[in-house]
């Protein structure tokens, strides 16, 4: 409980400083761990009894002689964890890390894309204009890169493009998709087919 409330705070502070939640995650990871590293060296230190002496030191050892010790090592992760991920900054950053693993980009990406074409149709059905559409659509998306990249295709809409072209200039959607788009706004479908959209890439 001591360590989940110093790794806490010690965030607060670093984030304050750094003006950067993942920066700042990563040093209090490493303070956690070489204090988690100096534990291990100093029980190492400790003179061991004549019956646990006799026997190869191995984890399950270690884990029967200081079980109390274990479980409050892992409840204070647990605990840090979880309070890590009450913090919407923590949780902003665990997305932006999750943006750059490379596994992980183009599923993360496929989500967001699913989410927004669902929004903007609901919108678009329901006749709000386009412009006003497109702000709200990519205001809740979790990947930042994601909701630049629609805030440059609502910038190019107000500057009269077709949406369509301005999806194809941001390089957001696949050729499939932007044909979809395409089709929607020659026939006055585009509500439909961004539903239908939304379907492909919610089903992906």
């Amino acid at each position: 409980l001591l360590g989940s409330f110093g790794g806490g705070k010690l965030f607060d502070v670093r984030t304050a400083h750094l003006g950067d939640p993942w920066s700042a995650a990563i040093q209090v990871g490493w303070v956690l761990t070489a204090l988690s590293v100096a534990a291990l060296l100093v029980l190492q230190a400790v003179k061991p009894t004549p019956a646990a002496g006799a026997e190869p030191y191995h984890a399950g050892l270690w884990l029967r002689a200081h079980t109390v010790l274990a479980l409050a090592l892992l409840g204070g992760v647990v605990l840090a964890a979880g309070w890590a991920w009450s913090r919407p900054q923590a949780r902003a950053a665990l997305r932006e890390l999750t943006a750059r693993a490379p596994l992980l980009r183009r599923w993360s990406a496929d989500i967001d894309i699913a989410r927004w074409a669902g929004i903007l149709a609901r919108l678009l059905e329901n006749r709000v204009p386009l412009i006003q559409s497109l702000q709200l659509a990519r205001t809740p998306l979790r990947r930042g890169d994601i909701q630049l990249l629609l805030g440059r295709v609502e910038r190019d809409v107000r500057s009269g493009a077709p949406l369509a072209a301005a999806l194809q200039n941001s390089g957001f959607l696949t050729p499939a998709a932007l044909a979809m788009i395409r089709v929607g706004e020659r026939s006055g479908r585009l509500p439909e087919m961004v539903r239908a959209l939304a379907v492909l890439y919610d089903d992906a």
